[in-house]
């Protein structure tokens, strides 16, 4: 049911779109509005992929900052371990909500 509604949303926000109609025009028929429309849709799909492309580059980028940040953070702390820390004042400096118990 729901695959069934989203095709039909797409078109009908498309047509909500104002788009430019020929006022003088009466013996052309319908004619003249579809073509606009479907270049319109076209275009329209062209620019959505477009868009969608940006958002997975963008999420792609964003991805590898935060896997090096995490690897640069493991590797200071991996660092003061071995320099015989705890690792805790390093996790606290970071502001990690770490608390030790026992």
């Amino acid at each position: 049911a729901q695959a069934a509604s989203s095709p039909r949303s797409s078109p009908s926000h498309g047509a909500s779109r104002p788009m430019p109609m020929p006022v003088r025009s009466t013996s052309a028929g319908s004619t003249p509005t579809h073509v606009p429309q479907d270049s319109l849709a076209g275009v329209g799909g062209d620019v959505q992929e477009a868009f969608a492309q940006g958002a997975r580059r963008n999420l792609r980028n964003d991805l590898l900052v935060a896997a090096d940040s995490i690897t640069n953070t493991m590797s200071s702390l991996v660092k003061e371990l071995h320099s015989g820390g705890t690792g805790i004042h390093y996790l606290q400096k970071k502001n990690f909500n770490y608390t030790h118990r026992g």
